[in-house]
């Protein structure tokens, strides 16, 4: 082997390298510059993603309760406003109102303002679901943007709910993390020039009173704001009169509002980074000589071993996003849940995969997928019976890997001996928690044909499934509230009307309308307070719930109730009533009732009309009697 030779190219491949050292150095700033404008790119372009799906996310939410809020007559009853005051989110919308067509506003506690003058009912309809410029909020005098939705009846719109961004919040909410978190972060309503959120002077005007408009070499300031009014992308370096420092500037337009975001740095962030990659080249400059030859003896080994994680990485990154994205609307229907789960089970080549819920909303509640269909009972009803997987988590633990293999661990053999079955050869399992690290369920793989080491692929898409867990739990929170009546408990007007016509196909004999009112509601609420009418309503209820079943049973007024009672003889449903008299006698309450019984129904209509009328009969008979035993005591 001629040395010589080989130190001779060495020599020069060495000399080859320090000149691009030395060009390295020179160039640190120019590329320095050049990276900072691809981040700010990116940044805004991440952060542009983020507000259009906080944007979109919001008006979906609005959309779902203003479709309830639809299903009522009158919009400012007690119910739309307990909507009004429940409603809760970690969006940036901080509460909701109605804009009534007079007008006025219903707020969250229940008032109504007149906005004449500041807010035009006709005005806000014709645009549709939108969002306004910066306004002045009615009570607080906060600057704040108002995310519109219409509030449509049979194509009639009936209201209009929106919802408040307070725009000191914003930055809550919308940031840009790069370099160190030090860059600013603006929004512009390119329509009026009206900043939106500024978090470089933490106040907010308009684009053209701003001091730092002067640019640097080579950037056309008149180009510039005109762009961003017109909604043109570009980046630039403007020059700060405040702290005499250069401000690296890029800018987009968002689809959201003719809005524009852009994003800044100060120069002296941008070049930290540089100074400190020269130290570093300094530094490494020696190292980069001496250990020149093992380099290339170790390249190789490292770029395959580079590719494999980073293949690794790609289906890691791949398989959180097709979970996440299954997940997205699981909160509608469990197939998507258990196509989810079904994605765990191709990744962790298990059997099966199972979510079981432990939340008291849902007890027990077990989301299964099995690979073959013939073993989905036994597991089933393993998975079920097992209590290990709850009681395993409410130590500190947070995940678990057991196979039943003779070298485990002493906590093992423990593991294997709570989990009492012999269908379970190997189990991977994480807790789910909510935000608040209560526990709410586990997801779990079972019968792995890989041996896996840790429980990581379990552990990478928890929160997407505490994410589900929550938005199934808000869904129907806010489906329950659009059909049953807080108060009693008891279904409302709207699952009344919803339901009806389903009554003449469900029968087999008979079917009878019990059409029930109570007495002296207004009198009690005027001499005791509403708080004893309420109680007279909840013990009215609770009494026709017990003996017509709570899938039956409405209140479709104040103090109205229907109940319907399929296939029992009429006798015994009166004797049904005269207990339930003799019960509210006893609380010193009383009630009127109509039944009207029929062995074959023409009109559900006519079947509740006949109740109702011989209600208002019994009431006749109960005020007339009230009568004559008042003037008999007198």
């Amino acid at each position: 082997m001629n040395w010589n030779k080989y130190l001779a190219i060495t020599a020069v491949f060495l000399t080859a390298i320090g000149i691009a050292f030395a060009g390295m150095v020179w160039k640190v700033n120019e590329m320095a510059e050049s990276d900072c404008q691809e981040t700010l790119q990116q940044e805004v372009k991440n952060l542009s993603e983020d507000i259009e799906k906080h944007i979109l996310s919001d008006r979906e939410q609005l959309e779902v309760v203003a479709d309830i809020l639809s299903g009522y007559e009158n919009l400012d009853c007690e119910e739309v406003k307990n909507i009004l005051k429940s409603y809760e989110t970690r969006s940036v919308i901080s509460r909701i109102y109605i804009l009534l067509p007079d007008n006025t506003v219903l707020l969250k506690d229940g008032s109504n303002v007149d906005v004449n003058g500041s807010l035009s009912f006709d005005e806000e309809a014709s645009h549709g679901v939108h969002i306004s410029g910066k306004e002045i909020d009615l009570l607080e005098g906060k600057e704040v943007l108002r995310h519109f939705v219409p509030i449509v009846r049979d194509g009639e719109t009936i209201g209009i709910l929106y919802g408040v961004m307070e725009l000191e919040r914003l930055p809550e909410f919308w940031t840009a993390n790069a370099f160190g978190g030090k860059m600013s972060v603006y929004l512009v309503e390119r329509k009026t020039g009206d900043f939106l959120m500024d978090t470089w002077r933490n106040e907010l005007g308009n684009i053209f009173e701003k001091e730092y408009q002067e640019l640097g070499e080579g950037y056309d300031e008149a180009r510039l704001w005109k762009g961003i009014m017109e909604g043109e992308e570009g980046y630039c370096v403007l020059s700060s009169k405040e702290n005499k420092e250069n401000l690296h500037f890029y800018n987009a337009p968002l689809a959201v509002n003719h809005w524009m975001l852009a994003i800044s740095i100060q120069e002296t962030a941008v070049f930290q980074n540089a100074a400190e990659t020269k130290a570093m080249l300094y530094q490494y400059g020696g190292f980069v000589v001496v250990c020149f030859v093992i380099y290339f003896i170790g390249l190789f080994w490292y770029r395959r071993k580079e590719t494999n994680e980073e293949k690794q990485r790609l289906e890691m990154v791949n398989y959180i996003y097709d979970v996440e994205k299954t997940l997205f609307s699981a909160y509608r229907t469990e197939d998507y849940a258990v196509r989810a789960l079904e994605k765990i089970g191709e990744m962790t080549t298990a059997e099966a995969v199972f979510l079981k819920i432990f939340d008291l909303a849902d007890e027990g509640k077990l989301y299964l997928w099995c690979r073959e269909g013939k073993r989905r009972k036994e597991l089933t009803a393993a998975l079920e019976e097992n209590s290990f997987f709850k009681d395993s988590f409410l130590e500190e633990r947070k995940s678990l890997i057991w196979y039943g293999t003779k070298d485990q661990k002493a906590e093992d053999k423990k593991i294997g001996r709570m989990i009492r079955t012999t269908l379970l050869s190997g189990v991977m399992a994480a807790k789910i928690e909510d935000v608040s690290g209560k526990l709410i369920g586990v997801l779990g793989a079972v019968n792995m044909k890989e041996y896996w080491k840790t429980p990581v692929l379990l552990e990478n898409v928890t929160l997407s499934f505490s994410m589900f867990y929550n938005n199934m739990r808000s869904f129907k929170i806010i489906k329950e509230m659009g059909e049953n009546d807080l108060l009693t408990g008891l279904l409302n007007r709207n699952s009344y009307q919803k339901r009806i016509q389903e009554y003449p196909k469900q029968y087999k004999k008979s079917l009878a309308c019990i059409y029930a009112d109570a007495n002296g509601l207004h009198e009690l609420n005027n001499s005791q307070g509403h708080e004893a009418g309420d109680k007279m309503l909840q013990c009215v209820a609770g009494l026709l719930q017990k003996n017509f079943g709570i899938a039956d049973t409405y209140r479709i007024g104040g103090d109205e109730f229907v109940a319907f009672d399929m296939d029992s003889p009429k006798k015994e449903i009166l004797d049904k009533i005269k207990e339930i008299d003799k019960e509210l006698e006893r609380h010193g309450y009383h009630i009127s009732v109509g039944v009207q019984w029929e062995q074959q129904i023409t009109s559900m209509d006519d079947l509740v009309r006949e109740a109702e009328q011989q209600m208002y009969g019994a009431k006749r008979s109960y005020y007339e009697q009230m009568g004559r035993d008042r003037r008999v005591r007198n």
